[in-house]
């Protein structure tokens, strides 16, 4: 569904040609590697971030993703931004980290449904780790899990208006690829 939205304004300015349908994947995969390096930087040093960076954009199955017109590198972008968030909202509580993170998790669960998997490991990790760690809030996790439930609402409401309009369709006649 994000992807559909994302694409939608390129359409409309480039037109329908393949290449400017396959163009938010592309961009994707364009930015995947920076943040894979940031990622990589944060966690284990700049040498490491340069070769994770580099074994992403070499890699044969993102380099297909970026040019297929799927949700794939956008989800994958989604993800490594949701772990970026964690971190910092692990390392210093506040509401940048939970912004951040709530963005990522819904704007993959709006992308692709198996977003839900790294989304459920990340806040189980971030309870872990709130639990072990002594700096972290006595209500910390009530608000984490607070903000887990407004992660995967956030994607409802944005969903529910688009089945209304699809049902207004098939009401009207529309015909659909595939039908």
């Amino acid at each position: 569904m994000l992807y559909t939205l994302l694409d939608y304004p390129v359409v409309r300015l480039l037109g329908n040609g393949e290449w400017a349908i396959r163009l938010p994947a592309f961009a994707a995969g364009i930015l995947l590697p920076a943040l894979v390096f940031l990622a990589g930087r944060r966690w284990f040093g700049r040498s490491a971030g340069w070769l994770a960076a580099a074994l992403v954009a070499a890699n044969p199955l993102f380099v297909h993703f970026s040019v297929n017109g799927r949700a794939y590198t956008l989800q994958a972008c989604l993800v490594v931004w949701l772990w970026l968030a964690a971190a910092r909202l692990a390392e210093r509580p506040g509401a940048g980290g939970r912004i951040g993170l709530t963005l990522a998790g819904a704007g993959g669960l709006i992308a692709l449904p198996t977003m839900v998997y790294p989304l459920v490991g990340t806040y189980l990790w971030l309870l872990w780790s709130h639990g072990r760690s002594r700096r972290a809030a006595p209500g910390a996790w009530k608000r984490n899990v607070g903000w887990l439930v407004l992660c995967v609402g956030l994607p409802w409401t944005r969903l529910l208006p688009v089945g209304t309009v699809t049902a207004q369709l098939k009401r009207d006649g529309a015909v659909f690829l595939g039908k």
